[in-house]
């Protein structure tokens, strides 16, 4: 039969995702389809490519071979079909990058300096907003590329997924209650505070309620980040958030982080920018720039689900 190129792109995204249920999710197909194509590669060769276990796959001698070809090959069909399709769009000098508060505060430094020397020539303006007002911007060609949760692919915009982000429970140390693991219904149950209607903790937050069927939070939305932070700090509320949102006031000790131990909200990080550009050489190089940044960023965050602020909290706490 042979292989074909859709096998080798889904056979790449399980062993960056670590899983077939991941590498769905950030494909967009079902976990069923991926493991047939895995099977009929694996029937076709008479090889083990992958071995499936509880806590995801592990990747054989051979796996590990393809995983590297493929990478290459993926790479050459892309640059071939840049080139095929002509697309000469040059980089705007002047980039426009959205990106909601969570994500611009993660990588807008980095982003803003960092391709100067990637990129030369090019600087980037940073927009901060919702990741459906972004998206909407981008329609308008308001925006060049847009980095943020849930973009999704269609006739006219291109997303690329990048990572996944996990929300967490937030909260001032005197009212956390610990650092160890909350369930949904705890954390609900809380004074929960959120920054905007439109924020994705909040939609998060409810979407997550309902598949629990448990009851939605209140409705209390600050629509200032700077005081959102100030009452999470000072104990005038909890929330649940990403952790990219409030990594700095974690990081000095204002804030804590609990893990959501039932029902764990994790979001999709995408890029996405327009078709009718022309500007898919560009962009995909940017996107993979964007990604770079995350990824840096994120593996300098651990969000501490068991510290000695448990003692601390237990004897400040006697009774």
């Amino acid at each position: 039969m042979g292989l074909t190129l859709r096998q080798l792109y889904y056979f790449v995204a399980i062993v960056k995702a670590g899983s077939l249920t991941k590498a769905a999710g950030v494909l967009h197909v079902a976990p069923t389809a991926l493991s047939l194509q895995i099977k009929a590669m694996e029937e076709d060769f008479s090889v083990t490519l992958l071995r499936r276990h509880s806590r995801g796959i592990d990747v054989t001698l051979a796996g590990e071979d393809l995983y590297t070809r493929a990478q290459g090959i993926i790479a050459l069909v892309e640059t071939t079909e840049a080139a095929m399709r002509g697309a000469k769009a040059a980089m705007p000098r002047c980039l426009r990058l959205g990106a909601p508060p969570a994500i611009a505060r993660l990588i807008g430094a980095d982003a803003v300096y960092g391709a100067q020397e990637r990129f030369p020539g090019v600087t980037i303006d940073l927009f901060q907003d919702w990741s459906s007002l972004l998206e909407r911007k981008l329609r308008l060609d308001e925006l060049d590329v847009v980095v943020g949760y849930g973009l999704q692919s269609d006739d006219t915009i291109l997303a690329i997924p990048l990572q996944e982000d996990e929300m967490v429970f937030a909260a001032a140390p005197k009212i956390a209650g610990g650092t160890r693991p909350i369930t949904l219904a705890e954390a609900l149950a809380k004074g929960l505070v959120f920054y905007g209607a439109d924020s994705v903790g909040w939609r998060a937050t409810v979407e997550a309620a309902m598949q629990a069927h448990l009851p939605p939070p209140p409705e209390v939305h600050v629509n200032s980040i700077d005081l959102w932070r100030a009452m999470l700090c000072r104990g005038m509320g909890s929330t649940i958030t990403s952790f990219n949102a409030i990594a700095d006031e974690h990081a000095r000790g204002q804030i804590v982080v609990r893990a959501i131990a039932d029902y764990p909200i994790r979001r999709h990080i995408a890029t996405a920018y327009r078709l009718d550009t022309g500007a898919r050489e560009w962009a995909v190089a940017f996107s993979g720039f964007i990604g770079e940044l995350i990824s840096a960023a994120q593996s300098k965050l651990s969000v501490a689900v068991s510290s000695p602020l448990d003692d601390l909290t237990a004897k400040s706490n006697p009774f």
